[in-house]
């Protein structure tokens, strides 16, 4: 490969990672992505409880479980989301385009709540304690069946209070999911056609 050849792809490379607009695209693909996916998980539970509740009650048919892959979605776009607000900050952009390895570690990460305070979001304590499981669906419960390490497994103390397993969610966090993105989205540029 040619010299110059790699010195393009470099150079789109620097410009797209630290271009908020790009990341607004992005969000917004995996928004809708997450829509879909989260729509339908909630549907199968409806006719899960329908079929539950019905007189007589209706054989329960296997379907395969898509909450966890609707999670995973909806946290790559809180993430995605965040790193464009963070992008649109002049001092971050500038310690992108530099190269600073503190701020692009931070940036680069799946720690939702750290990038959100690097992005000057202030979250809720709901959103804080939603953007603490999100992380898990990040890293592994809405792609594995297991973590790389039983330790992520394990219960651990929740931001909001309590204490719960990791990869466990309800059905409304998928609302929570929505709103969160709502409000984040708002934040970046529009994208007219």
């Amino acid at each position: 490969m040619p010299n110059s050849t790699e010195k393009y792809w470099e150079q789109q490379f620097e410009f797209l990672r630290a271009e908020a607009v790009v990341w607004a695209l992005d969000a917004d693909s995996l928004i809708r992505s997450f829509n879909i996916v989260a729509q339908v998980a909630e549907n199968d539970l409806a006719d899960k409880v329908r079929g539950m509740t019905a007189n007589p009650p209706q054989p329960i048919t296997y379907v395969p479980g898509i909450g966890h892959n609707a999670l995973m979605l909806g946290a790559l776009a809180v993430e995605v989301l965040l790193k464009g607000i963070a992008l649109t900050d002049q001092a971050v952009s500038a310690s992108i385009k530099a190269k600073d390895r503190a701020i692009t570690r931070r940036l680069m990460s799946h720690n939702l709540r750290d990038i959100a305070q690097l992005a000057g979001v202030q979250l809720t304590a709901p959103e804080t304690g939603l953007c603490e499981r999100l992380e898990t669906f990040l890293v592994w419960a809405g792609r594995y069946s297991t973590p790389k390490s039983h330790t992520e497994m394990m219960p651990r103390p929740l931001a909001t209070g309590g204490i719960a397993p990791p990869n466990i969610y309800s059905s409304t966090d998928f609302q929570a999911v929505r709103n969160l993105t709502s409000r984040l989205r708002s934040l970046l540029p529009s994208i007219s056609a």
